[in-house]
């Protein structure tokens, strides 16, 4: 306010005071925000270089801690009064979303000369596209609703942590000591009280996959550590429908982030499967993916390379439906799949970290122990989630010693098979090796041409090994794959079918029958003539007389039709007869 030369004592008084009360009619009222204000603009576009302008609101912006890159997204962190933070998406690639300015203006103002006004959507579609200011904005590498522990094993609580990367929307937790029991004591038993209670309603097969459940409950604490190095999908098998696969899912994702998980439905077209997957990561606020009740046709066998590849890469990427842009993130998401008599694709299993149940008779007329799990869950979900942090801490605190259970991700195994064994939960991964055998695509039809080749003791003289085509043949004979080949195009086509098929079991041991006698056989190859391959058999029975027919133990036979029988007087005095008589090449 200026003096003018006119006024006397009391014009200048008036003057003042009406100055005064103008500027307390434009003060914020009471509950009113201060928000950072933004030169250089108008409502009309720019009053100053744009490049000014972007430094700026460079400068606004890093000092919210409430806008971040998240993969290739920008976000906005949304604090709504009496409800959980979550993240409100306002740039997907290049896509600047509606609304984006609506949000922005929660954080920060824009002036000229004495008007403040909304930052324009103008305004906010060039400068969250801007290098300056989307490159400044920092980068969030692990989401969670939950606490976690960081890659120095500190437990990271609610908030941003930005030398981590980490942004946590979940509770506090204080980490409850592990209690310690007698060895021997049953798993439900070792287990303190929320955990106790939480598990001990599901049908699980064993106490080994009583375990591995509990695994997948430590692996959301420990996320972060596994981005890189990887970590497996559950597959979650049941004997029968209705034994209680996807409510163990959604137990488990209700824990880690207190909301429903996503249920993917499974299907064999890629594509499809893909955009599904990616609509779920992209609008659910929970970090578990369910792939529900997986079916497939033909074999039955569960073959998606999106699965193999998108659960254990660092990096997922899904391209949005209905537009060229792709989704990405950091793959700090767990994966399941829940699955009625589990068949899998080898290289899918081995991925996989089995949790099986099992109920006998009409899972209808059962009814859990204890409370109903989801309530449970929800009621009691920090208990629990202290109750886990305890397990990290129980095992901190004994040295960080290393699983001895080992899995196709090392890493992962040794440090959750690590704490498990401190808290005295030792059969982690047990039954790794059974469930292998059980869920891999096409081991009942390995077991059955085991059989066969023992059966008819097949001969096959490694100099002169059979065409391809004969082993076709073979599978043809016997009923193996006949679906499959029977749709494939070509004789090379059902070749390479039958080839990738034996290559996949080259090593796999498998029990056999022969004449009352149990044993096991384990299918092996060997190079032949003219690059062929040549594939038998090698069978071991248990330390007994076995007789002239059980002491031949070189005639190594190939799976096809053309072969010749070994005969009952055939030479038992090869030179390469073992010394204990009880292992056969068929």
């Amino acid at each position: 306010m200026r003096k003018s030369k006119e006024m006397n004592p009391g014009e200048e008084l008036e003057t003042r005071l009406l100055f005064a009360l103008g500027e307390l009619d434009a003060a914020p009222l009471l509950g009113a925000r201060d928000l950072p204000l933004l030169t250089g603009v108008s409502s009309k576009g720019f009053t100053d270089s744009p490049e000014n302008v972007w430094v700026r609101l460079r400068e606004i912006l890093s000092n919210t801690n409430r806008v971040f890159r998240f993969g290739n997204r920008i976000v906005f962190e949304s604090r709504m009064p009496e409800e959980e933070p979550c993240l409100i998406t306002l740039v997907e690639g290049v896509d600047v979303r509606g609304g984006a300015e609506a949000h922005l203006a929660n954080v920060f103002l824009c002036t000229a000369g004495d008007q403040d006004f909304l930052p324009s959507r103008n305004l906010v579609s060039h400068a969250l596209l801007a290098e300056p200011v989307r490159g400044s904005l920092p980068l969030i590498r692990v989401y969670s609703r939950r606490p976690v522990y960081d890659t120095d094993f500190i437990l990271r609580g609610p908030g941003w942590h930005p030398s981590q990367g980490i942004l946590v929307h979940g509770p506090e937790v204080d980490p409850t000591p592990w209690p310690t029991v007698p060895d021997g004591t049953p798993v439900l038993e070792r287990l303190p009280l929320h955990l106790r209670t939480l598990m001990g309603g599901f049908a699980f097969r064993s106490d080994v996959d009583r375990v591995n459940a509990i695994s997948m409950f430590l692996t959301g604490l420990l996320v972060d550590r596994y981005v890189e190095t990887g970590k497996p999908v559950a597959l979650i098998d049941a004997n029968q429908p209705g034994v209680g696969k996807t409510l163990l899912a959604r137990m488990i994702g209700i824990i880690l982030d207190g909301v429903e998980p996503g249920l993917v439905d499974y299907t064999s077209n890629e594509d499809e499967l893909q955009k599904r997957i990616g609509a779920e990561i992209r609008t659910k606020a929970g970090s578990l993916i369910v792939l529900d009740n997986a079916k497939t046709m033909l074999s039955g066998a569960l073959n998606s390379p999106t699965l193999e590849v998108k659960t254990t890469s660092p990096r997922v990427e899904f391209r949005i439906l209905g537009e060229s842009t792709i989704f990405t993130r950091d793959n700090d998401i767990l994966w399941a799949v829940t699955m009625n008599d589990t068949c899998a694709s080898r290289d899918l299993v081995s991925r996989g970290m089995p949790v099986r149940l099992a109920h006998e008779g009409d899972p209808g007329q059962r009814t859990f122990d204890g409370p109903e799990p989801i309530e449970y869950a929800r009621n009691h979900r920090v208990e629990i989630l202290c109750e886990l942090a305890g397990m990290v801490e129980r095992w901190t605190q004994a040295g960080w010693q290393p699983g001895v259970r080992r899995h196709r991700f090392l890493k992962w195994a040794m440090e959750i098979g690590g704490i498990l064994e401190a808290c005295g939960l030792r059969e982690f991964l047990d039954n790794l090796d059974e469930a292998a055998t059980e869920f891999t695509a096409g081991s009942d039809d390995i077991a059955f041409l085991a059989e066969h080749c023992v059966k008819n003791r097949v001969h096959l003289d490694l100099k002169n090994a059979r065409p391809a085509a004969d082993r076709v043949h073979t599978f043809e004979t016997i009923g193996i794959q006949g679906e499959e080949l029977r749709h494939a195009k070509s004789p090379r086509a059902k070749s390479s079918r039958v080839g990738k098929t034996l290559g996949q079991f080259i090593g796999r041991e498998v029990s056999v029958d022969h004449k009352g006698r149990a044993g096991t056989a384990v299918l092996r190859s060997q190079s032949g003539r003219a690059r062929s391959m040549a594939y038998y058999f090698e069978a071991s029975w248990p330390d007994q007389a076995l007789g002239v027919e059980g002491s031949h133990q070189d005639q190594q036979s190939e799976i096809t039709k053309h072969v010749t029988v070994v005969e009952e007087s055939h030479d038992i005095a090869s030179p390469q007869t073992g010394a204990q008589g009880n292992d056969e090449k068929w």
